[in-house]
């Protein structure tokens, strides 16, 4: 007997060094999931984990610096009641939204909506979704929903300023376009001016070139019909005076 307790002791394996005890193990785990919710909750965005009905399993402490409540106090409380206290329209972005979504992650993974929300005073987007199975397929809605609202209102207000400025560079674009377009028009209209005036100018120097040698003619005309007749009128003269000093000289 005394033996086969030495034999089992000898075969007994020593516990190795890295081995860790199950208070180890779950002090580990603990802070792993310390670590993870720190992560959470250094998040900008809200993070929420949601049944089916879309009640709030656990939250980020986001909700907190959100205004919208304690973390401790929302548990068990609809998403739509949390964020908007005392709604009872029914045409609710949020309320139509999830009561959509929750119908419509029993076959797909994700759902996605964006609106100026009124009582938070922000624009959000809010993203659902739900877990996938292992071999890839839809698994629908088998488990919880993580719900992420974010707040994009900065990148809405960037967006508003873009499409201004882009609206008023269409707007001086098309002025200066239509400016353009004026000038073109009126540099046209000066340039077909300038070719009626040019062809009136060439058609004024013809006839004045015309008159010109009409008038140089005429001149050349009255230059012989003045020597004709002044060569008449001096032959004239001189035959008289011949005459008269020749009957003088005979006297």
């Amino acid at each position: 007997m005394a033996k086969s307790l030495d034999t089992a002791e000898k075969h007994t394996p020593a516990p190795k060094a890295d081995e860790k005890t199950g208070t180890e193990v779950e002090h580990l785990i603990a802070q792993a999931k310390l670590e993870w919710e720190s992560t959470a909750d250094s998040l900008p965005q809200m993070v929420f984990l949601l049944d089916e009905q879309a009640n709030v399993i656990r939250a980020n402490r986001t909700v907190e610096r959100w205004g919208v409540g304690r973390v401790a106090d929302i548990k068990g409380r609809c998403l739509h009641e949390l964020m908007h206290p005392s709604c009872n329209k029914p045409s609710c972005y949020l309320l139509s939204f999830l009561e959509r979504s929750t119908n419509e992650l029993k076959f797909k993974q994700f759902a996605e909506c964006e609106a100026e929300d009124s009582v938070l005073k922000r624009h959000l987007q809010i993203q659902l979704r739900t877990s996938q199975s292992r071999d890839g397929r839809k698994a629908g809605v088998t488990g919880p929903i993580v719900a992420v609202v974010h707040d994009i209102t900065d990148i809405k207000h960037t967006e508003e300023v873009l499409k201004k400025f882009n609206e008023e560079l269409e707007q001086r674009v098309e002025s200066r376009t239509s400016e353009l377009v004026r000038a073109n028009t009126m540099l046209k209209w000066e340039m077909e001016e300038r070719k009626r005036a040019e062809s009136v100018l060439r058609e004024s120097e013809k006839k004045l070139r015309v008159l010109s040698a009409e008038l140089l003619a005429t001149e050349e005309k009255e230059r012989k019909r003045i020597a004709s007749e002044l060569h008449d009128g001096i032959g004239q003269t001189l035959s008289a005076v011949k005459f008269n000093v020749e009957n003088a000289v005979r006297i």
